[in-house]
C-alpha cells in the first residue's frame, strides 16, 4: 500500500516528486455510495535531494495543486468534484487539506468495494494509525472493513516515521519561498 498512498499524492495534488508522511480520510458515505469527505495530506514532501528538482516540486504543488483551474478539471475528469482545497502549515508540517466529492466511494483511490464492504489494504510497510472500521491482518499488512452502504469512514496511515521524513520535508522551502499562508 507504500506505492498506493504515494499515488494518493499525484492523483489528488500532480505528478512528480512528491511524497506525504501521512494521509487521513474522513468520508460520509450515502445509501447509494456516493460519498463526500475530506483527504488531508500532513508531511509534504519530495523523494529528490537535488534542489532545483524540490523546488519545481513546491512551484508544482503551489501553482497547480492550488491555484490552477487544470487542478479542478482534471479531479473532474477522474470522478472528483473538488470542493476546496488548502496548503498550510501545522504543526511544523506542510499540510494539504482537499475536500471533495464522488459518486461512488470505490472512486477513491486505494478505497475498494465488495458485496458486504467497504475496505482498505495497509501494507507492512506503512503504518495504521487510526481507523474507525474493523481492523485485522492482511497479507503482512493490515485490512480495515467498514459495512457497506451508509456511514462515517475515517482511516489514518503514516508512510514514514519522523527519523525517514528529515530528508523529505518541504516545509522549510514553503515557507522561506511563500511565507506563512
Amino acid at each position: 500500500m507504500k506505492f498506493s498512498l504515494v499515488s494518493l499524492l499525484s492523483l489528488f495534488l500532480l505528478s512528480g516528486c512528491l511524497t506525504f508522511k501521512t494521509v487521513e480520510y474522513d468520508l460520509v458515505v450515502n445509501k447509494d455510495l456516493s460519498a463526500k469527505g475530506k483527504v488531508t495530506f500532513r508531511g509534504i514532501g519530495s523523494d529528490v535531494a537535488d534542489q532545483e528538482q524540490r523546488d519545481l516540486d513546491l512551484e508544482g504543488l503551489v501553482n497547480y495543486g492550488l491555484k490552477s483551474k487544470n487542478f479542478i478539471s482534471d479531479r473532474k475528469s477522474e470522478g472528483k468534484t473538488i470542493l476546496s482545497r488548502k496548503l498550510t502549515v501545522k504543526d511544523n508540517l506542510l499540510v494539504a487539506e482537499i475536500e471533495f466529492s464522488v459518486k461512488n466511494v470505490g472512486e477513491i483511490e486505494g478505497v475498494y468495494l465488495n458485496e458486504q464492504y467497504i475496505y482498505i489494504d495497509v501494507d507492512k510497510d506503512s503504518d495504521l494509525i487510526s481507523a474507525n472500521g474493523e481492523v485485522n491482518q492482511y497479507g503482512g499488512g493490515k485490512q480495515v472493513l467498514w459495512k457497506k452502504g451508509p456511514g462515517k469512514l475515517q482511516y489514518s496511515v503514516s508512510v514514514f516515521n519522523d527519523e525517514q521524513w528529515q530528508a523529505f520535508d518541504l516545509t522549510k522551502e514553503y515557507l522561506e519561498k511563500y511565507g506563512k499562508k
